[in-house]
């Protein structure tokens, strides 16, 4: 079953067949005519049934509780009748017609709708999660990097000094087709190991420069090279003594297997 269902930040220009965009905020935008709302691509439904609390707001503006905590007392939130039904409504008119939930919120990882995506898709009957695409993208990045990086717990944003134009329409199409991008770490200084593994949220090419954010970085268990993958370009293994930062590949095996090893784990 698919779910024709995802998320945006409202006053960003729409994407195609994007949908109903639900507007799922607690606090309408400032100075701003009501008959404007959807001109501007803020929303054309505003429903703060599924926006946090005043509270909560208030609690993650003014205390250091982290963003995991403030998920966590949302979901919670959610579990209110009034609540909890428009969700089940939402799930079954996605699965009929598409919808787009948005909030302001910049950086989707640390936003309500990134856990409200996951409900509605609960309440369809669906793993919270979207399955990975059938690409992925690989690069390599210094050890102490990629260590700093994974005690942060939020969406990280690195720059590469390329532009990573296929890499951004792959990102794109995973979007439309409800996947998850991944992103593949080798260690930049030996370049015959796979490390790392996260989840591409964003690319913004520049001149000859990207930006890219991703979020939910782990570690690779076992030892893997790249080796084991296989160019998109080429359909071939990526060979020995291989030295570029940055290649599209068809996702390995496993990646798929650890990701469904994840979910039978969290299902029980």
């Amino acid at each position: 079953m698919t779910l024709l269902l995802r998320t945006v930040q409202l006053k960003t220009q729409r994407e195609p067949a994007e949908g109903l965009r639900i507007g799922a905020v607690r606090f309408l935008p400032r100075g701003v005519p009501k008959e404007d709302y959807a001109r501007l691509d803020y929303f054309d439904v505003w429903l703060p049934t599924l926006a946090p609390s005043r509270e909560l707001l208030a609690q993650f503006k003014v205390t250091n509780i982290s963003i995991e905590t403030v998920l966590k007392r949302y979901r919670n939130e959610m579990k209110q009748t009034e609540a909890r039904q428009t969700i089940q409504l939402l799930a079954e008119l996605a699965k009929r017609t598409p919808l787009a939930i948005g909030c302001y919120c910049e950086q989707e990882t640390r936003c309500h709708r990134s856990e409200l995506f996951k409900l509605i898709r609960e309440a369809a009957g669906l793993s919270p999660e979207l399955p990975l695409s059938e690409f992925c993208i690989y690069t390599i990045r210094h050890p102490d990097e990629l260590s700093e990086a994974l005690k942060l717990r939020r969406a990280i944003t690195w720059q590469e000094h390329k532009p990573w134009t296929q890499g951004k329409h792959l990102l794109g199409n995973a979007r439309q087709n409800n996947t998850r991008l991944p992103i593949l770490f080798a260690d930049a200084t030996d370049c015959t190991r796979l490390t790392h593994w996260a989840v591409v949220s964003r690319i913004d090419i520049q001149a000859k420069a990207t930006r890219y954010e991703f979020h939910s970085l782990r570690p690779l268990r076992g030892r893997h090279s790249p080796q084991e993958l296989t160019l998109r370009s080429t359909g071939v293994k990526i060979a020995e003594g291989f030295i570029k930062p940055y290649a599209i590949c068809k996702i390995p095996k496993f990646l798929t297997d650890s990701e469904a090893r994840l979910s039978r784990e969290s299902s029980h």
